[in-house]
């Protein structure tokens, strides 16, 4: 259908009324540790399909675990389809990303929606550190990252529109 249709993830926090287990999420932006981090390998680069891998983050303006956030959706992307194109050049960290947001809507609640990908495909990535990630939404623009706001959730895995048969996580941490 060209639309996505799957998205397969492992994650820690809180979202619609599910947490994992020993999870201290919700936790305010603003009290995460300097050193919060995750981390997340996976194999199968070379599968067909179009699909792509990411790290996502939640935040909300309320320590929210049962609807929708309403603060901020931030992706990360490691993999991103062949033909995705857009966004502009910036450097957070030691790495280059392609940088784009919009405000998403889904009911009452609308959101940030903020990717970054990375310029080429990422397999794994050990204690990426969240705050440099923070700290550029919080200066770029206004309203797009608050301090006050609330970190609900982190997954890792998919998003796939078609093929993606085979893809492993083999590694998935987050200390926050």
């Amino acid at each position: 259908t060209g639309l996505w249709q799957a998205y397969p993830f492992v994650g820690l926090g809180c979202a619609y009324s599910l947490c994992s287990r020993d999870t201290d999420l919700p936790k305010r932006v603003s009290s995460l540790a300097r050193a919060a981090n995750v981390s997340y390998s996976w194999r199968g680069a070379n599968i067909s399909g179009y699909w792509n891998t990411a790290f996502d983050l939640w935040f909300d303006k309320a320590d929210n675990t049962s609807t929708q956030n309403d603060g901020a959706e931030l992706m990360i992307w490691l993999r991103t389809p062949s033909g995705y194109t857009g966004g502009i050049r910036v450097h957070i960290g030691h790495r280059t990303y392609w940088f784009m947001s919009w405000r998403a809507h889904h009911g009452k609640y609308s959101w940030w929606y903020v990717q970054l990908r990375t310029t080429k495909t990422v397999t794994g990535v050990r204690q990426l550190w969240i705050k440099p990630f923070l700290t550029f939404l919080e200066r770029y623009r206004i309203q797009m990252m608050h301090p006050w706001w609330y970190l609900t959730s982190v997954h890792a895995g998919y998003e796939i529109v078609s093929g993606g048969k085979g893809l492993e996580t083999t590694w998935f941490n987050a200390h926050v």
